[in-house]
Formats: structure tokens, sequence, C-alpha cells
């Protein structure tokens, strides 16, 4: 609308109007303008690019809002994120003495009281008698290396009496199983490891989000000095009554 009103008052100024009086419609131009439009008045011209240039800024300053709005969020998802972070690996960290080593031949798996000492039939064990519970509600079913079995629901396991690590059942292989549930059990340091470093990363997003949320709109000086012009121009050009009347009746 701007740019279709400026290029109408040019071309009214140049003498080259060649706009169908629909194009102009919703311009909505004062009896001032029209004065000074025809007086060929420079001020006009710069009316319309501070409209232009402050829309421009003003759109610029409620974007900047939206995202500094959008960092404070940010920011407490992160806070959120870095505490549930350290509290797992906290958990996993009592966990890891509570572990016997089950590695070769020490293998041992005790299903519904009977106990194992072979991988596969172990995990036949544990895959049949889950089939068999379907559990809708966490059910312990047994224990590995010193760490509580449960039955989960939708083919899950959780595993250990503190950290309660989650291991997904194949249903299709029973060594498959059992060696998803050696690798949780086994991987506990590195998942300590990788959830501290995780809430530290965090730590340091929200450090530099703080930065960012401390900052002002940094063209507000510009908007204001822009403000300021285009108000002392709306006063100059806007009309006295008698004016007004002169213009209106020119026009009729």
């Amino acid at each position: 609308k701007i740019q279709t009103k400026a290029a109408f008052i040019n071309q009214i100024m140049s003498g080259t109007n060649t706009m169908r009086e629909s194009e102009g419609e919703g311009m909505e131009l004062t009896a001032a303008e029209v004065t000074a439009i025809a007086s060929g008045n420079p001020m006009v011209k710069e009316k319309f690019a501070l409209e232009k240039d402050i829309d421009r800024l003003f759109s610029q300053k409620i974007q900047f809002y939206k995202d500094r709005k959008g960092n404070l969020a940010r920011k407490a998802r992160n806070t959120n994120d870095a505490e549930n972070a350290r509290r797992r690996a906290a958990l996993l960290e009592r966990e890891i003495p509570n572990r016997a080593d089950i590695s070769g031949d020490k293998f041992k798996m005790t299903i519904n009281g009977k106990t194992f000492t072979e991988r596969e039939k172990a995990g036949a064990k544990l895959i049949s008698d889950y089939i068999a519970l379907n559990p809708s509600v966490p059910v312990n079913i047994g224990n590995v290396g010193g760490l509580t079995i449960r039955a989960l629901p939708m083919h899950y396991l959780s595993i250990g009496d503190v950290a309660s690590l989650s291991v997904e059942i194949n249903l299709q292989s029973a060594i498959g199983t059992i060696a998803r549930i050696e690798n949780a059990i086994n991987g506990m340091e590195a998942a300590v490891e990788k959830l501290t470093a995780n809430a530290d990363r965090l730590d340091q997003e929200n450090r530099e989000l703080d930065e960012l949320v401390k900052k002002d709109f940094e063209k507000q000086d510009e908007l204001d000095q822009k403000s300021a012009r285009y108000a002392e121009i709306m006063r100059e050009l806007a009309p006295s009554a008698n004016e007004s009347a002169d213009v209106t009746d020119s026009i009729e």
C-alpha cells in the first residue's frame, strides 16, 4: 500500500499519472497531502519514505521481542533438561556398584525363579515369559548381574533397582535381546559421561542465551529519530481549519 501510494504521488508530481482511479483507492490521501502534492512539496515524499522505514523497523522490533521470548522459553527447557540429565547420571552412578560382572562365562540370569548360564536359553525364556505375561504395568520377572529385571508394556524391560535401564525386547532374537541387556548394563559409565556432557552443553547454551536476552533492540535510536521526524512532518503538513475547507471546496 505504501509503495502504491508513493508511486501514485510520484506520477502526480511528475505529471505522468497513468494509474486508474481504482488503483489509488484505499490510499486515503488527506486534504493537506493533496495540497502538498499539487505544490510539489518534498516533505510528502519524505513522509512516505519514513512510513516505509518505520514499518520496517517496527516489524524488526516485533521479531526481536518474539526472539527474546523464544530464547527465554528455550532457556527454561534447557534448565529442566540439564537438571534431568544430572539427576539421571546420579542414579546411574549409584547403580554401578550394584552391578555384577556377567561377561563371558560369568553370565548368569534368573527368570521367574529359573537360573540360566547360557545366553540363548535365558533369552528364549525371557521372551516366552514376557509374551505369556503381556504386562500392562511393571512386573518383576527376574535378575541379571545383581540387577532386577522388570517387564514393561510395549515390549520393554527395565533393568536395575535405582537407575532403571530401559531395554527393548527383540521378540525375534533371544541372543539379540540378551545382547541389548548386556550393552545397557556395561554402558552405564558411558551413559553417565554423555549425560553430564549434555548437561554442561545446556548450561553453556543458557549462558549465551542470558547475554542475548539482556540486549536491547539495537535499532531503537533509529526508530525514535525517524518517528520524531515523521511526527514533525505530520505537524507541518497538518492543515488549518480554513485550509482544509478551501481544499474541500476546490475538490467539490
